[in-house]
């Protein structure tokens, strides 16, 4: 059902884009005036470039082909194949990516509206060559002229989109080489379009905010619809159900995430928020979980949790995994320690100086020993006032990324529900700064409830 709404939605959208952005091109000598105007602006700020950089490419022939098909064929098809990528290993990355892409591209079609701007291919007064023309012989290949708009410079969405799909590959996975293909894809973009003339340097800054806009819109959008849509299923499930999938959160799924009956701005306004995706009874309350992963850094932002576990299963015989996870240590651990060393004297005798010298004192595999011995007595500190109440307290420790570990903890152990401090971020904050509560419950791997503090703004 979802990915049958997923084809017509892009197959409707980006055609009806290519579209209107094609028949928004009859201005063609505003368009000059406002490629004259950009060219004095990146002079004025000592960035007009283009024209020089692309004369220092023109004599490798090899370079130049690779930078037209770079532009020709490293835009659609990557992007297309990033999307499949996503959607079926990394949904909501790619419902985020979807979002974006839609937004910023009804932003950038005001834009060419509004705004035409003629490419630097077509200012040959500034030295600039049309190196797709001089190889294939027009400016755009198997690309069909009600589709075209040869005054849309600005905003370079070639650029940006190519930028948020990097953005979303390095989001969705720590893999090297898949991290390394998202730092590649936007730069060989960049110099595509500068060094093809398509695009001024400013273009693909304008590019760059527009998507940054479209995905600033879209979480905004996707925190508004986990806030606020229904807590109860029997309440207009199947109509919320397409609303939350537009709004970036997957609901047709089996076992998708579902707000609790405190109502979804408990989410991250009270101290104790309610589980995404925990069952209910018929009478609209909470059904109990028998095993509940805790997870601690070590922080006491992160035992801010403690007294709310104890709250849920106080009275039950629901068992509690505290999971602690430290980061590997990376390398082997030297310090400077004084060191004695022989000094001549004039006039003879001998005595001892001392010499600050480094000196290796743990190697990697103690290191390791340590945090784990330091993770365990942390974990027996922590469960023993649980256990004197009578809760039945369990231990894991692990080394690695946090985020990583407690998904692939609550994915291969007998788990019902993940429970866990958090900062309260959203929006730009989640994404930028990053946060192991956001990967966690963006994974969808077990219900999870989040936990606020106090206090916390």
């Amino acid at each position: 059902m979802e990915l049958a709404a997923e084809i017509i939605l892009i197959a409707v959208a980006l055609p009806l884009y290519y579209l209107v952005r094609g028949f928004t091109h009859e201005r063609v000598e505003l368009a000059f005036d406002h490629a004259d105007q950009l060219i004095d602006l990146e002079k004025t700020l000592g960035i007009f470039w283009e024209a020089d950089l692309q004369e220092l490419v023109l004599p490798y022939g090899l370079l130049v082909d690779s930078l037209n098909s770079i532009y020709l064929y490293g835009h659609q098809p990557v992007i297309l194949a990033v999307a499949v990528w996503l959607y079926f290993w990394h949904r909501p990355q790619y419902l985020l990516m979807r979002n974006a892409f839609l937004i910023s591209g009804a932003i950038g079609l005001i834009v060419y509206a509004s705004y035409p701007v003629a490419p630097p291919r077509f200012m040959i007064e500034f030295g600039f060559e049309d190196t797709i023309l001089d190889q294939y012989g027009v400016s755009r290949v198997a690309n069909p002229y009600f589709f075209r708009n040869e005054y849309a410079a600005v905003p370079s969405l070639h650029f940006g989109w190519n930028l948020l799909a990097g953005v979303a590959m390095w989001l969705a996975s720590r893999n090297p080489a898949v991290r390394a293909f998202a730092v590649f894809v936007p730069l060989a973009t960049l110099a595509a379009v500068v060094l093809t003339a398509n695009h001024y340097f400013l273009d693909a800054v304008a590019g760059a905010l527009t998507v940054a806009v479209g995905a600033a819109i879209a979480l905004a959008v996707r925190d508004l619809v986990l806030r606020y849509r229904p807590p109860n299923p029997g309440t207009g499930t199947r109509a919320w159900g397409w609303v939350s999938w537009l709004g970036g959160v997957s609901t047709f799924a089996s076992g998708a995430p579902r707000l609790g009956p405190d109502g979804p701005r408990s989410l991250v306004r009270l101290p104790l928020c309610c589980p995404l995706g925990m069952p209910q009874s018929e009478d609209g309350g909470v059904a109990m979980y028998k095993r509940i992963l805790v997870t601690l850094d070590g922080s006491p932002l992160s035992e801010e949790v403690l007294p709310q576990v104890e709250r849920l299963v106080a009275g039950t015989y629901t068992s509690v995994i505290l999971l602690r996870v430290a980061e590997l240590p990376e390398q082997t651990v030297a310090r400077r320690v004084p060191t004695p060393m022989p000094a001549v004297i004039v006039g003879g005798g001998a005595a001892l100086t001392t010499k600050t010298e480094p000196q290796l004192v743990e190697t990697r595999g103690q290191a390791i020993r340590r945090v784990k011995e330091e993770a365990e007595a942390y974990l027996n500190e922590k469960a023993r006032p649980l256990r004197a109440k009578g809760i039945e307290i369990e231990s894991a420790r692990r080394l690695g990324h946090p985020a990583e570990e407690i998904i692939h903890y609550a994915r291969t152990h007998d788990v019902d529900l993940i429970m866990m401090s958090t900062h309260g971020r959203s929006g730009l904050g989640r994404m930028f700064l990053g946060s192991v509560a956001g990967r966690v419950l963006m994974s969808g791997v077990k219900p999870i409830l989040l936990v606020r503090p106090d206090g916390l703004e």
